[in-house]
């Protein structure tokens, strides 16, 4: 599943640090821009597959006009896959109302996969 989250670029004399205005505790740097970039993708993923592996919400992004730009260098989407087909399961039984699962059935929607 693709994700796209905003990363703000702060420029120092020795390189770049970034930080993602909506996921906490995700800070990464890099000598160069592209450096810092391919970073930035690669701590996006890492983070969120944590966070998933550990059953653990995360915010949807903000829209970049939202972001505040104070301080800031300038701000990017960062794009990433994470791949949720290895992300561990587990096999629950699961009761419904008998009304939901009718209308679920008019409707061709099958509840286990939506779960």
């Amino acid at each position: 599943m693709k994700f796209n989250y905003i990363a703000q670029f702060y420029c120092e004399d020795d390189g770049y640090w970034v930080k993602f205005s909506d996921i906490d505790g995700c800070y990464l740097q890099g000598n160069t821009i592209d450096e810092a970039a391919a970073n930035a993708q690669e701590a996006l993923q890492g983070h969120l597959e944590v966070l998933l592996k550990l059953g653990k919400k995360f915010i949807p992004p903000t829209h970049m006009n939202k972001i505040n730009m104070e301080g800031i260098s300038f701000a990017s989407y960062v794009s990433c896959d994470v791949d949720l087909v290895n992300i561990k399961k587990v096999k629950k039984t699961l009761i419904i109302p008998a009304q939901q699962n009718d209308r679920a059935m008019e409707l061709n929607i099958n509840s286990s996969q939506i779960l």
